[in-house]
């Protein structure tokens, strides 16, 4: 029904919707327009309009205009929205339920019907655009990126419009976890040959630091070499002789403090002690000779 209230009594008027004529009227007689014909009905105490069995063509706007009796004129303008009632709300979405970790996975609320708000609820709690979800289309569309375990669950969106309301069926959303326990598997495998090729590698430089050592020191005794010199020539050995001094000699041994000295000299018979000692080094150098003095010993 769209209704107005005049001010002063009206003698003729006329209404349009989106610039086209519905009907006229003058005093009691009207025109209708031939496309809304057995769908409306005009009252002519007010001047309004009820229009029966709309449907979304009748959308639009819609605007009057009265005349008076005293030949005042008056416009009235109305906005008319007609919904669909919604008839099935469903997802659907661009891979299979079973999805792989870090996939990217969108899900489109399919509504028939007229809607004017869409909303998501993900296990009985509303979604929201944060993170990794985004919502695109008016909300119509929900977009999940880098799937994983924290995104697995059921799915509902709910398609809302003023003259109805409709959910969908719950759309499980799955990980397969084949994919992501090889994923594990292959990750701690080439993690454990990491540690062993460690292990390895310190090992060997282990093994080449003891080497080297030991060459090193090898090298080390080799170089401390220790040379005893020789001595050209022949030495003679002494002959000594006892014999009990004079007492008239020049030269007496003993303690002559004491009348039973026990000591006896010794007297070389060998003029010459000490033969030539030669160095190894140096050849050339004189030889030195030590000869017994008169009067020594």
């Amino acid at each position: 029904l769209l209704s107005v209230r005049p001010s002063e009594r009206v003698r003729s008027g006329s209404w349009k919707h989106n610039g086209s004529d519905v009907l006229v009227w003058i005093n009691k007689a009207t025109d209708i327009n031939n496309v809304y014909r057995g769908r409306i009905e005009f009252l002519f105490s007010n001047g309004s309009l009820l229009l029966k069995s709309v449907t979304a063509s009748d959308s639009g706007e819609y605007s009057v205009t009265m005349n008076s009796f005293s030949d005042a004129v008056a416009n009235a303008t109305i906005i008319l929205s007609v919904f669909e009632p919604i008839s099935s709300v469903s997802i659907i979405s661009n891979v299979s339920n079973t999805v792989k970790e870090n996939d990217t996975v969108s899900l489109r609320c399919h509504v028939m019907g007229d809607w004017t708000e869409i909303i998501w609820l993900f296990n009985g709690i509303l979604v929201n655009s944060k993170g990794r979800t985004t919502f695109s289309s008016g909300n119509a569309m929900l977009m999940i990126i880098h799937v994983d375990t924290s995104n697995t669950g059921n799915y509902r969106c709910i398609a809302c419009s003023p003259v109805s309301e409709k959910a969908s069926e719950p759309y499980s959303l799955k990980l397969d976890m084949t994919t992501t326990q090889s994923a594990s598997c292959s990750s701690n495998e080439w993690k454990a040959a990491v540690v062993v090729l460690a292990v390895i590698s310190i090992a060997e430089l282990v093994g080449i630091a003891v080497l080297l050592f030991k060459v090193q020191k090898m090298s080390h005794s080799e170089t401390q070499r220790y040379i005893l010199p020789t001595v050209s020539g022949t030495i003679s050995t002494p002959t000594y002789e006892n014999f009990l001094p004079s007492v008239n000699d020049e030269k007496e041994c003993g303690n002559q403090d004491q009348s039973n000295s026990n000591y006896t000299d010794l007297q070389i018979s060998n003029i010459s002690v000490y033969e030539q000692l030669e160095s190894r080094d140096t050849a050339s150098e004189q030889p030195l000779a030590f000869a017994k003095q008169d009067g020594m010993p």
